[in-house]
């Protein structure tokens, strides 16, 4: 191999790296999450809460997103490191919902939600003086599952480190918790994915959203090929590929 080959060949193993780990991931997303509420999509459209709970894949990204996702992991792992929490990357498990909590001080009562943002993303945080809903859910859902009086969401500004952190009250949310859950399990007990209805501006773009191919989805039965599907009483069942009807 020559000097130019070598260094032709360096995005290209990187591209390669990236997917490969990308394909680690989900699938260990889908045994998490499987036929349960994810407590990073708390937050989200119950479409896209129902077909994460199914292990639909969603979109394959390209290289660029998966490199901010894992640049993104990254710093996140680097601020854990800085602080050494007593408690890191705690599965959480209530029955209904599942996640990983980033930190946790028991002595403080403190779980913490840390989210790598970039610049831009880190000024909007600031102007709008707190948390997005979808983060501020994730890290309540975290104090509720440890009976703590407050919970914190961390944000750290990719480019450069900066960070600011925002305390809630666990109690506050609550109800919407409740609701949430409630929502997913009577939709997931029809056996049906709903139609695209957005909480938020931004779940109408489409470069974030994980599910383009169901915005004009008109609902009703979706089965994942080699995946999961829905039995006909909305029961979560594993099983070869079947089709949609």
């Amino acid at each position: 191999m020559t000097a130019m080959s070598l260094c032709q060949s360096f995005a290209k193993r990187i591209s390669t790296e990236l997917r490969r780990r990308d394909v680690g991931e989900r699938a260990q997303h889908v045994t998490l999450s499987a036929g349960r509420l994810s407590a990073s999509a708390l937050g989200w459209p119950l479409q896209w809460q129902i077909l994460k709970a199914l292990g639909h894949p969603g979109k394959d990204p390209d290289v660029y997103a998966l490199a901010k996702f894992a640049r993104g992991k990254d710093v996140e792992r680097f601020i854990l490191d800085v602080l050494k929490p007593p408690v890191t990357q705690q599965a959480l498990d209530d029955g209904a919902i599942v996640g990983i909590l980033d930190a946790y001080w028991p002595d403080e009562r403190c779980p913490v939600e840390v989210k790598s943002v970039s610049n831009m993303k880190y000024k909007r945080v600031v102007r709008q003086g707190g948390p997005d809903r979808s983060h501020a859910l994730q890290a309540a859902w975290y104090g509720q599952a440890l009976h703590t009086d407050e919970f914190c969401v961390l944000y750290v500004a990719s480019d450069d480190y900066r960070v600011m952190s925002y305390v809630g009250q666990t109690a506050s949310f609550i109800n919407d918790l409740r609701l949430i859950v409630a929502t997913f399990q009577t939709q997931f007990a029809l056996g049906t994915v709903p139609t695209f209805q957005p909480l938020e501006k931004w779940h109408s773009m489409e470069q974030y959203n994980p599910y383009p191919d169901f915005v004009h989805f008109p609902g009703g039965r979706v089965d994942v090929p080699g995946i999961c599907r829905l039995g006909p009483f909305g029961e979560f069942r594993s099983g070869p590929a079947v089709t949609a009807v």
